[in-house]
Parts: C-alpha cells; structure tokens; sequence
C-alpha cells in the first residue's frame, strides 16, 4: 500500500490535561491559532417537549458572562480578537464554541470563550428577546406551519422508529417547543451538560507557545465543573423501511410557494457505519457515490438534457448514514428521469460499469492527494470524525482503505443497501394554475377592455 502523506495532515496529537482530551497539530506556517470547544452534548439531551434546549443554550452564551456585560460586549470581542470569526453551533450529539486569533491574542480569546461557558447569565429578559430571534430562524428554514408539518410527516415516514429528538429535521427544534423553554431549563442544561467530563479541546496553528497555551486551557479547566459524562449517543442497530416510498406534491400543497422547476429526490437511510469496524463499507460508500454521481449526471444532463444538474451526495453523523440522489428539472421530465435513475441503481448491482468504478477510483484518490488544505480544513476535519466515529482516522489510512475496494466490493454494497423499499422519492411539482385565478384574470381583462 502506498503511503501519500510522510506526514499525515490530519493526525493531531491527542493528549490530556488532566481528564479532558486536549487535541493539537503544530502548523509551523498558519498565521492563526484556530480553537474548538467541543461539547459530547447536542439536541439529542433535549428535554422532551423542549426541542430546541441544546440550541437555545448556545444562542444564549452570546447575550452576557462575568467578562461580556451584553451581546455588544461579546460582538466586540469578536472584532477585535477574533478576527470576527466567535461562534458556536449545535448538532445531534455536539456542542461546539469556536473561533480562531492571532497568537498573541490566545490567552484573551481562550479566557474569552471559557467565561461565556461558564458564567453564561441566561438572564430572564435576554432569554425572551432571544426566543424571538430562534423563532424567526425556525421560520426562515420551514417558512410556514404548512411545510412544519410535511416536514414532521416526512421526517417521521423514514425514522418513525427513533427517538424524537432525532426527528426533529435540525437541533433548533419547533416553534411550539421553543416557546416551552425557560430560562431555568437552560440553567439545567448548563450545569448538566456544558462539564469537564463532556469537553475536548481542539487547537490547531503554530503551537510554539505549546505550554503557555496548556497552562492557559489548564487555568480554565479549573473553574469549570467536573460533571458526569453524557450517555453514549443512540445508534440505531437497524434502519426500518420507510413506510411509504413516495412523496409527491406541488410545493403549494406543502408550503413552499412556488418554482418552474420540479425537485426530486431520492433519500436512502442506512445504519452508521463504525470506522473501527467497518471501514471498508465507509470507503466503498465514498467510491460508489461518485461512481452514481458520474453515471446520473451522464444520463440525466449529458445523454439527455433533462437537468442542469444532478447529484449523488452522502453523509454520516453519530446516528445514521444517508445517501441522496437530487436533480431540479422540468416537470415534464419527471417520469423519465426517474426511471433512468431506478435503471442506473439496479443495472450497478449487475456489475455493468466497472469502467466508470476504475475512473471514479482513481479521480477521488488524486483528488484527496491534490487538495490544498487550509489550517480550519484540517481542524474541522479532525472534530468531525472523532465526533462522528470517536477516533482520528488520518488521510493515509483512509486513502489505503479506499485503494483495496474492488468493483465488485461496490456491486455487494448495491445489492445489500439499494432496495427500492428502503428509498423515498420526494417529488416536488410546480403548482397547478388555479381555476380561480384563472377566473379573475379572464374577468380582469374582459373589465379592462
């Protein structure tokens, strides 16, 4: 097996200070040292009828601490050592404060950062004007309570099995769930949660203050509760069939005003796949989603000039894997478009494009060598697969296991995973004129004349 990397660019060293996981790489060239807090804590803790905490919690940490006497003082504090680049964001299973700064400002963003987690004031007042805020960011992804509960309806059909937080679509919740939480609920997610024993440290940059910066994380780490550890994330042994295939409506009927073009989209849910465990499935995963992206797009757009585009994307995350064919087209090219997908799917498990398999393998190994990596690239990339699969799994160990995936490694995982009872088409058609609004404008007319 070829090594590509004499240095692999995303293994970090994974240390302790103390009990908490402190996870670095010197980049002796980055301009930046680049920080993520992150927390074994996300939507999925969210109280039951209180969607949305895990969120809310979040949000709040910019309104005021010790250090910040309001959101003004927080905001500023980005701007001035922070490179305008504080933030945080809430997944399923993760909790995140990040940002990066120059070297000379660490200690002040570190300390920074650490007072909003600890000393967050979740003040009454700044608890009501922020669920206004959380509110108009529900709405401005589900637009109207129409497309809410299609949105539930469709959520539900694929995962009717799990727990509800994981069928809540995102971790901000509903609006009916926000308007439950208080401000003492956000206390108790703090104090449960955001602990010692659910925190890693992630510093990426040129660490040649190596030690200041542990002593500093270390300063901090004192003040934060030790806490117990979360429960280990719920991970579905089994994926259940959908229990309908088909989804199909004019965006009218589900809330989503209109478009000339209709949307389809297949959605296959499948269980995690445990990098420890089953490597070789994550890698043929990857390799076959770009051989179906090759083989769709050829079909769709270049044999056909059916669509401007069309995709075949995959992720995973600490649950479940997905995977998703999606093209926007003319309404009249519906029917056709998805029997030449149906007929890709199932001529693959016929073993019939190993042509276009030898290709695609050797575009995304070039691909994975040839990229340019930016310090937050490489940073992120760590973060997310510890919190995905719990380990650093490194670029030459990935690039290895997808070197040894076979065509036929690829026709098994078509055969085993691409059952048509296990997708569901989402069709979204433009709406019909109404026969009222045909009505006035005729009357309109006729009145005008």
């Amino acid at each position: 097996m070829t090594t590509y990397f004499k240095e692999d660019p995303y293994i970090f060293t994974q240390d302790k200070i103390g009990d908490t996981p402190f996870i670095y790489k010197h980049i002796p060239t980055s301009p930046c040292i680049h920080i993520r807090l992150v927390f074994d804590y996300g939507a999925m803790y969210d109280s039951e009828g209180k969607e949305g905490e895990a969120h809310f919690l979040e949000h709040m940490l910019f309104k005021g601490s010790e250090l910040f006497a309001d959101e003004k003082a927080v905001d500023n504090f980005s701007k001035v050592y922070t490179l305008k680049t504080l933030n945080a964001y809430t997944s399923f299973y993760n909790f995140s404060v990040v940002g990066r700064t120059l070297s000379e400002n660490t200690q002040t963003v570190l300390n920074g950062m650490f007072d909003m987690l600890i000393n967050a004031k979740l003040r009454d007042q700044d608890v009501e004007n922020e669920r206004k805020v959380i509110i108009q960011e529900i709405w401005r992804s589900y637009h109207n309570e129409k497309y809410i509960n299609y949105s539930k309806k469709y959520v539900e059909n694929n995962l009717y099995d799990v727990p509800v937080q994981l069928r809540m679509g995102r971790a901000f919740g509903w609006v009916e769930t926000v308007n439950n939480i208080k401000a003492e609920d956000l206390q108790r997610a703090k104090n449960k949660f955001l602990v010692k024993s659910n925190l890693k440290v992630f510093i990426a940059g040129n660490l040649e203050n190596l030690e200041n910066i542990k002593e500093i994380v270390k300063a901090n780490l004192d003040k934060m509760p030790e806490g117990e550890r979360t429960i280990s994330p719920y991970v579905p042994e089994v994926i259940h069939k959908p229990k309908v295939n088909l989804f199909s409506n004019e965006y009218g009927q589900v809330g989503l005003g209109n478009s000339n073009q209709a949307t389809i989209e297949y959605e296959l849910i499948m269980p995690k796949f445990d990098i420890q465990k089953d490597a070789k499935k994550v890698a043929t995963l990857a390799l076959i989603s770009l051989v179906l992206n090759e083989l769709v797009y050829e079909k769709l757009r270049t044999e056909n000039n059916l669509c401007y585009s069309a995709s075949v994307t995959r992720n995973s995350n600490s649950a479940f894997t997905g995977f998703y064919i999606s093209s926007k087209l003319n309404s009249a090219y519906i029917d056709k478009a998805t029997m030449l997908i149906e007929e890709i799917l199932e001529n693959y498990k016929q073993g019939v494009h190993e042509k276009v398999f030898t290709e695609s393998k050797k575009l995304i190994i070039d691909r994975l060598v040839s990229n340019e990596r930016l310090t937050s690239d490489l940073i992120d990339n760590v973060v997310n697969d510890i919190k995905i699969f719990g380990v650093n799994v490194g670029l030459n160990p990935y690039i290895q296991e997808l070197e040894q995936v076979t065509y036929q490694d690829t026709v098994d995982f078509a055969k085993q995973y691409f059952n048509k009872d296990q997708f569901v088409l989402e069709i979204l058609k433009p709406n019909k004129k109404n026969l009222f609004n045909k009505f006035t404008s005729l009357f309109s007319k006729k009145s005008k004349a």
